[in-house]
Order: structure tokens, then C-alpha cells, then sequence
């Protein structure tokens, strides 16, 4: 199935993306139209692109926003900085 062509929205077939891989549901606080313009840009491989695209951003974030704190916490300006850009 063609998600690009059996959706009426873009936004509805990137909801679709994270329902088809399990990706638990997202207060989304992402640009959908960069998610879809790789999707296009991919062809076939777009959807399970941006579905391992979300899972990493999912895995990884907690990381970044504890590296962030930390960081903050101890007055380290530089590491700071660089989990900030990383998130």
C-alpha cells in the first residue's frame, strides 16, 4: 500500500507511518513537511526511513535532555552546548 496516494492528508499518512510500526503515538513537535519531503524524496524507502528516523529522535532524546541538565547542573557551558545542537 502506497501510503503517499491512499491518504488525503500528509500529516494523516505520517500518522499512518507511526501506527504501521509501532511507534507509540507522538505530540508531534516536528515540521510534518520535512518528514514528507524525505518521504518523497525516498520513494519506496521513505516511509521505513522516517519511521527509524522517529525511533532513533524517541531512543536518543532522553539521553540528550539528561545530558542537557546534567550539564546545566554543573555549569558546563561547552557540553551544554554540544547536547543542545546533538537534540
Amino acid at each position: 500500500m502506497s501510503y503517499r496516494t491512499s491518504h488525503p492528508s500528509d500529516t494523516q499518512a505520517l500518522e499512518e507511518i507511526v501506527e504501521k510500526f509501532g511507534i507509540p503515538n507522538l505530540q508531534l513537535v516536528i515540521d510534518l513537511r520535512i518528514l514528507q519531503d524525505l518521504r518523497t524524496m525516498l520513494d519506496s524507502d521513505g516511509d521505513q526511513f522516517v519511521a527509524e528516523l522517529i525511533n532513533i529522535y524517541l531512543t536518543d532524546s532522553p539521553l540528550r535532555m539528561q545530558m542537557i541538565k546534567d550539564a546545566a547542573a554543573k555549569g558546563e557551558r561547552t557540553k551544554l552546548q554540544k547536547a543542545s545542537h546533538d537534540l
